[in-house]
């Protein structure tokens, strides 16, 4: 059974290599394609993990998503720098 959610994506996307990497990554792509945007972008804004969003980095999504996750990644290092509120 595929993932459901953008970070089970990102989770399966952490824990594999090589082949299997490849072919998340390949179906991770589909799922951002086939999911409205501001689907994906309210999902951004739920993770909590900046590993997870590098992940998405790699499946080098469109420019709104691309720019959703940084401004995440943003928040989240500002979130440790604060200590973690």
């Amino acid at each position: 059974m595929m993932p459901e959610t953008l970070e089970m994506f990102l989770r399966n996307l952490q824990l594999a290599r090589g082949v299997e990497h490849m072919a998340i990554l390949r179906h991770l792509r589909e799922y951002i394609d086939a999911t409205p945007i501001e689907d994906i972008i309210r999902q951004i804004n739920e993770i909590n993990d900046k590993m997870l969003l590098k992940y998405l980095i790699e499946a080098k999504p469109i420019k709104p998503i691309l720019e959703a996750t940084l401004k995440r990644y943003d928040e989240l290092t500002e979130q440790e720098l604060k200590g973690g509120e």
